[in-house]
């Protein structure tokens, strides 16, 4: 074992580590963070200095985003997507999407240890891992869709998608997200990672100016700590995509000009994570969409779109709601 002259503690020395299959940490807890032999050293100190049994996921979330944990991210998918055995991985699984577009299991992370994936144990849902966090939420997508007159199912898909990142989608470790990033016009925070300056703009238009009378942290808060209102900024969001981008709908009955539509919900569910300047001249013929926006629009027409289909009827069948109550899917701000 190690001491830190500082702290005077007593780690694991990295023979110990190593014989434990780096599934263990040097403050001897078991690792909880995917990407933790990824991080720098600093991180990793700093990250186990305010290691606590008392703390929750939550608060642990916050504090490796807080060290810095999120620079790690790529290199951990790049290791994975090499060796999915890679030890460094510390016992988590990361999933990739197979050639039909369906993840190979529920969540994008697990651990090999426990029944981390949380699938559900009714044949009906069997994508149930994929939306399980929003299995509460099914009131408020229902009537964030009814308000912005979205299809519920294209506002669920697009919510899935956004929360089958690894970031954080809200919470105090979202706080952390625009802490680190400073609050910029740019951060994306919350259930359905939008935009702070985005968010401004969907609150000047839809409701009734509010977005100038907060500050961009005032914004981000509600991003992260107002779920409900966060699922009608989305919706509200998918509503100006289909009022503002339009598509060819074919040729006018004298077959000499074309006529022209506003996109539909599912369309407006690509659009909602490309810039809408692309996606208008992509619809209009004038180029491809950037490789993510194409892996999103294969995703949306593809799993996403099985799991959003899917999630609406799980959301109100006893056999899902009895899953949801082992635990709330989204922290402390689940209501």
């Amino acid at each position: 074992m190690i001491e830190l002259e500082n702290e005077k503690k007593f780690w694991l020395g990295q023979d110990e580590i190593d014989r434990l299959g780096m599934r263990v940490m040097p403050n001897g807890r078991p690792v909880d963070q995917p990407n933790f032999w990824f991080a720098d050293e600093k991180v990793r100190n700093e990250y186990m200095e305010s290691w606590s049994p008392a703390l929750t996921n939550d608060d642990l979330a916050f504090n490796w985003v807080k060290a810095g944990g999120l620079d790690s991210i790529g290199a951990m998918e790049r290791a994975a997507a090499i060796n999915s055995s890679d030890r460094r991985l510390a016992g988590f699984k990361i999933m990739k999407p197979t050639r039909s577009g369906n993840l190979k299991a529920s969540n994008r992370y697990y651990t090999t240890t426990g029944n981390a994936a949380g699938n559900s144990v009714d044949p009906r849902f069997e994508q149930y891992g994929k939306y399980k966090r929003l299995v509460a939420l099914e009131g408020a997508i229902r009537r964030a869709a009814k308000e912005h007159k979205i299809n519920k199912d294209a506002l669920a898909a697009v919510l899935i998608y956004e929360m089958s990142h690894w970031e954080p989608t809200g919470g105090y470790p979202g706080d952390a997200v625009g802490e680190k990033e400073g609050w910029k016009d740019w951060t994306s925070l919350g259930v359905g990672q939008m935009q702070i300056q985005t968010a401004r703009e969907m609150m000047n238009k839809y409701y009734d100016g509010m977005g100038d009378e907060l500050s961009n942290r005032g914004i981000g808060a509600v991003l992260n700590h107002d779920v409900a209102f966060a699922i009608r900024l989305a919706a509200a969001y998918m509503r100006h995509l289909k009022e503002t981008i339009t598509a060819p709908a074919g040729p006018l009955r004298n077959g000499n000009e074309k006529s022209t539509r506003q996109i539909n919900d599912w369309e407006a569910a690509v659009a909602y994570g490309v810039s809408p300047t692309d996606y208008q001249r992509y619809k209009n013929g004038g180029g491809s969409l950037t490789a993510e926006g194409q892996k999103r629009e294969r995703a949306i027409y593809g799993w996403v779109r099985d799991a959003a289909n899917e999630y609406l009827d799980c959301a109100n069948a006893p056999s899902c709601k009895d899953l949801f109550k082992k635990g709330p899917p989204m922290g402390s701000d689940v209501k």
